[in-house]
């Protein structure tokens, strides 16, 4: 109630009430959250509209239907910088349910995928990637 409709702060708000819904295994009250909201929008490739729609569709737990959309929505939006806070969750979704499936080959295309991304993300940072900043395990006698 203190946020204002429609707005991005707003889809934020929602989205993460839904995810924490989707987290507790309340599943039919995320679909109840964003059926409304999903019902509103205009804008179907809108980064907001895609957030929901694949919220709602983990909500409603058809993983047929959620990777579908996945496949469709998420590589476009990745490659815009959109959803780069969950492209590695999405890509990871996808491979599970061709892993599921017991279909390898797709899994294993879909890993490339997701392993190129992760590439991309890599090389884009503000700042290089330096290994001595990752706290690797280290061999060497203390």
């Amino acid at each position: 109630q203190f946020k204002q409709k429609y707005t991005h702060s707003y889809y934020l708000t929602i989205s993460t009430i839904a995810e924490m819904l989707i987290q507790f295994n309340q599943h039919e009250k995320a679909v109840e959250l964003l059926k409304p909201e999903l019902d509103y929008f205009q804008d179907y490739k809108s980064s907001n509209y895609i957030k929901l729609k694949i919220l709602y569709l983990e909500a409603t737990r058809n993983k047929k239907k959620l990777v579908k959309y996945l496949i469709k929505h998420v590589p476009s939006k990745v490659e815009q910088n959109v959803v780069l806070s969950n492209g590695m969750k999405y890509f990871d979704m996808i491979i599970a349910y061709y892993e599921e499936k017991n279909e390898i080959t797709t899994a294993y295309h879909y890993l490339k995928i997701s392993n190129q991304f992760l590439k991309k993300l890599l090389h884009n940072l503000e700042s290089p990637l330096e290994l001595e900043n990752l706290n690797l395990i280290s061999t060497e006698n203390k």
